[in-house]
């Protein structure tokens, strides 16, 4: 049940100040309130219940504030993201897997409205992202990838589906997310261990898992490309996306943290990892190797490593601007077989599957010589409760490849 008193409709100054005690999808709050004219200040309260997504637009009138107050365990909830689907069999070919969808933001200020959250005794959880499609895999004469999982969210992201086979159907769908839990990514029959499975959905605040690679780079040099690579899980969703925020209860951010009542970006500096792959290129004389990677710098930033020319700061940022504590993420390269292609890094931050926060400059590169090598990089934020140096709670990931052709 949720009621909004009579002021609501008194005056264009009016406040207005509702009760939610029943699960409740809310969406756009100026249509949800009946699109109110003039300045309102609007205070919300979730008591004991479920809220689906808040959306704040620009149709409020400028001078508007903004309220949201958690009792009662009451949840402000964002929605899974759909699992990517998986790569389908053509037989002697087939596709990578598709990425995961991101999932949405528990509550989003589409303006610079004022907002204030208290979550003291509830909490503020963005959705969980789409676990990526697996790959199609040259194994057992062919396999088409399965579809990834379903992020948990308000309703949950709907599973991926499996790649079309062309001969009997072994690859399976990924299973949806819900409120209580994420999905499942697909498996195949055949064989459940091969390059072909989905990634799991992510739960609240985290990323879908990507899903696996059965062949990510194939030729050599410039004709070097990804073929058989996983579908990238989708992004964490934001607890809170948008600025102009103020947490008005009594904890504070770190508190609220380390209980679980925020799973989720707030920002302003938050990761902004690019879903797409990173493509770095060098090209030296005949004979002569290059040094070719990534850094991620302790500001924010990351810069292209290429010793056959001067280094120059990527255009993307793993934090938003480029600018923020790095010491507060930390990134890995994924260590399941699949995810570094064709040997080892020249130098590494930190072997695949351990993770390290970026308090100091973290590079990893290769030393390649007419060659091309790629690698999966996922991030998180330090302080997610029970995280551990070996566990898989990834916020976002993508792609590096990098390529030096010697001119030969």
């Amino acid at each position: 049940m949720w009621t909004i008193p009579p002021p609501l409709f008194a005056g264009d100054q009016a406040d207005i100040s509702l009760t939610i005690d029943s699960d409740t999808y809310i969406g756009d709050l100026y249509a949800f309130l009946g699109s109110p004219s003039g300045i309102k200040s609007v205070e919300l309260t979730v008591d004991g219940a479920d809220v689906g997504e808040i959306i704040i637009p620009t149709s409020f009138a400028g001078g508007s504030s903004f309220e949201f107050i958690a009792i009662n365990g009451g949840r402000f909830l964002g929605e899974g993201g759909i699992g990517g689907n998986g790569g389908p069999d053509f037989g002697v070919t087939g596709e990578a897997g598709d990425g995961g969808q991101s999932g949405t933001a528990g509550i989003t200020n589409q303006g610079t409205f004022p907002v204030s959250i208290n979550v003291d005794d509830g909490y503020l959880f963005g959705g969980g992202g789409g676990g990526g499609g697996g790959s199609y895999s040259t194994d057992s004469g062919g396999l088409a990838g399965s579809g990834g999982g379903g992020g948990q969210g308000w309703s949950g992201g709907a599973g991926g589906i499996a790649g079309s086979e062309s001969g009997i159907d072994y690859a399976t769908d990924g299973s949806p997310g819900s409120r209580s839990a994420a999905g499942d990514g697909g498996t195949n029959i055949l064989s459940p261990t091969s390059q072909t499975g989905g990634g799991d959905g992510g739960t609240w605040g985290l990323g879908g898992a990507t899903g696996r690679s059965s062949n990510m780079i194939g030729g050599v040099g410039s004709l070097a490309g990804f073929l058989y690579y996983g579908g990238v899980g989708g992004n964490a969703g934001n607890a809170y996306a948008g600025g102009n925020l103020t947490l008005s209860g009594s904890d504070n951010e770190a508190t609220l943290r380390a209980a679980g009542r925020i799973l989720g970006e707030i920002g302003p500096d938050r990761l902004t990892t690019p879903s797409f792959s990173f493509n770095f290129f060098a090209n030296t004389g005949i004979g002569i190797s290059a040094n070719v990677g990534l850094s991620f710098q302790s500001t924010g930033a990351t810069l292209e490593i290429n010793s056959a020319e001067s280094p120059t700061a990527s255009t993307t940022y793993y934090l938003t601007g480029g600018s923020g504590t790095g010491s507060d993420y930390e990134v890995r390269v994924r260590g399941l077989s699949g995810d570094v292609d064709n040997g080892s890094f020249t130098v590494e931050a930190a072997v695949p599957g351990t993770w390290v926060a970026i308090s100091a400059l973290r590079q990893w590169y290769w030393s390649l010589l007419n060659a091309t090598r790629g690698a999966l990089f996922e991030m998180r934020r330090a302080d997610i409760p029970g995280t551990t140096s070996t566990s898989d709670e990834v916020m976002q990931s993508f792609y590096l490849k990098a390529t030096n052709e010697d001119a030969s």
